[in-house]
């Protein structure tokens, strides 16, 4: 969903309903993933927080994050890109993580209570882990 915001509060403001789950994902985030960069990142289609920015050189980015989290009309969606093994890590919590609906590197959690927060934190070291071994 793409939101109007010059920064990150201007987008958990905007989010109206989903504004309490957002703080709660970004709070989880920033306290599993120390050193990642943390800032707006609007797309075309999307206003989302991102977090550990990478280059990715596309006709429309130069950069993307390796977590974003993005505040939608039924949920507030986590996206991944990271990797393990050669797959999308997504894929390898898709079990642990609760009664979620996921896509390849999308999660889409409607309420915090629907998730294994322990999982979650798992994960997010796991994507800490491989943006470490890709910025080195």
């Amino acid at each position: 969903m793409k939101i109007e915001a010059h920064n990150i509060e201007e987008l958990f403001k905007a989010s109206e309903d989903k504004e309490a789950l957002m703080r709660e994902l970004d709070k989880i985030i920033t306290s599993n993933a120390p050193g990642m960069e943390r800032q707006l990142y609007a797309a075309n289609s999307i206003t989302m927080i991102g977090y550990g920015i990478l280059p990715y050189h596309t006709k429309s980015y130069n950069s993307w994050p390796v977590i974003a989290l993005a505040p939608q009309k039924n949920s507030v969606n986590l996206y991944m890109s990271a990797l393990k093994d050669g797959r999308e890590l997504t894929l390898h919590y898709k079990e642990k993580l609760g009664k979620i609906s996921m896509g390849k590197g999308c999660i889409r959690i409607p309420k915090l209570e629907k998730v294994d927060v322990g999982e979650l934190k798992n994960m997010i070291r796991d994507a800490v882990e491989w943006y470490l071994i890709k910025t080195k």
